[in-house]
């Protein structure tokens, strides 16, 4: 069993995800107000608080052994260096060298926090670490990680939210009104929103079972803030009966 600098590096992690998706949470606020409706952008910070929320359930998944909780923590942390230097090869050369630096240094802490051995394909490509025999990739599917994730109710609105962030055709198009201006939807807000309140109310899930802790009475007071939302939203947009 690794020691404990592998879960204290795991807390910190669950901790930094969960407070970057709170603050698009905040952001999203702002959008509630803009009159007319924002094109997209709610679907773009609501998609930032899916992934993060997702991602403390990949790591805090009470169905999984320590030992694979770490095990994923682990090749998360290398994969975020890979992906820096991706990022680092539109910057320039000293952030490519400085992203070459992190992806050794990523490699060196999670090796020396105890436990954590790389994994290697046939070319010699590093393709993620296994801890006490249990294993996780570096590269993993975020689509079927966030469908496990979330509740029955949202699971189809990573689509949704994924072709906002990356612009498809066939979001674009929708977003361009008949004069060719742009023209935001209710509806996207609405979409938005309860992508939020689902994948928040299943991080709180993850977090309380991993910690021990009764969220029980927390999920209920959610769920309940998400139905009445819903029931003002529904008579706001249809009226008195």
């Amino acid at each position: 069993m690794p020691g404990g600098s592998s879960t204290a590096y795991l807390v910190d992690a669950c901790w930094l995800v969960w407070a970057h998706a709170l603050d698009h949470v905040r952001a999203l606020e702002h959008d509630l107000v803009m009159s007319p409706p924002p094109v997209w952008s709610p679907l773009t910070l609501c998609r930032a608080t899916l992934e993060g929320s997702a991602f403390v359930g990949y790591l805090c998944d009470p169905a999984v052994s320590m030992e694979q909780r770490l095990a994923r923590a682990a090749s998360l942390r290398v994969k975020e260096a890979q992906n820096q230097s991706g990022a680092a090869a539109m910057l320039g050369s000293e952030q490519q060298a400085a992203a070459v630096l992190d992806i050794a240094e990523a490699e060196r802490l999670v090796t020396a926090a105890g436990g954590a051995v790389q994994q290697f394909n046939r070319s010699g490509r590093l393709i993620g670490y296994t801890v006490d025999g249990e294993s996780a990739p570096l590269d993993h599917s975020i689509s079927a990680e966030i469908k496990a994730f979330l509740r029955p109710w949202s699971t189809s609105s990573y689509p949704l939210v994924s072709g906002a962030a990356h612009g498809r055709p066939w979001m674009i198009s929708r977003g361009r009104s008949a004069d060719g201006s742009w023209a935001g939807e209710a509806a996207t807000v609405m979409a938005a929103l309860i992508t939020v309140m689902g994948s928040l109310e299943a991080g709180v899930e993850a977090g309380g079972a991993y910690l021990g802790r009764d969220v029980s009475a927390v999920l209920v007071a959610m769920e309940e803030a998400r139905m009445s939302f819903l029931t003002d939203s529904f008579s706001l947009a249809y009226g008195p009966s």
